[in-house]
């Protein structure tokens, strides 16, 4: 039973960097039911963990922003683009006759500009 309060509380800390209101109250809602389910040793275990998930889910991820070289996946591919993830951001990319299937693993060296899209 202490493996699924771990679980649960490190699940509920994860999530913080999303709606904060929400988890904050559901996350007060689980210390309260682990309070009242398994006492003290449950608690400080949960707020323990909690507080773990938290830091770690809020720890910002070093890269460089202006890299020329990218590593990652094509999630989406049409005739003439596909949409390319790497780093945690997606990005568009144009290609002529576009060969790419989705899952495809690239290694890119390329500049980023802006593009806007009209919808």
């Amino acid at each position: 039973m202490i493996a699924f309060i771990i679980f649960v509380s490190l699940f509920l800390g994860l999530l913080w960097k999303g709606n904060l209101l929400f988890v904050a109250i559901i996350s007060m809602v689980w210390l309260v039911f682990i309070f009242w389910r398994f006492s003290k040793k449950g608690f400080i275990i949960g707020f323990i963990v909690l507080m773990g998930g938290i830091i770690y889910g809020n720890i910002p991820i070093p890269y460089n922003k202006n890299a020329t070289d990218f590593e990652g996946f094509v999630i989406d591919s049409k005739d003439n683009y596909f949409i390319y993830e790497s780093r945690l951001t997606k990005y568009y990319i144009y290609e002529k006759n576009n060969t790419r299937e989705t899952g495809d693993f690239l290694e890119i060296k390329g500049a980023i500009s802006t593009y806007h899209f009209p919808v």
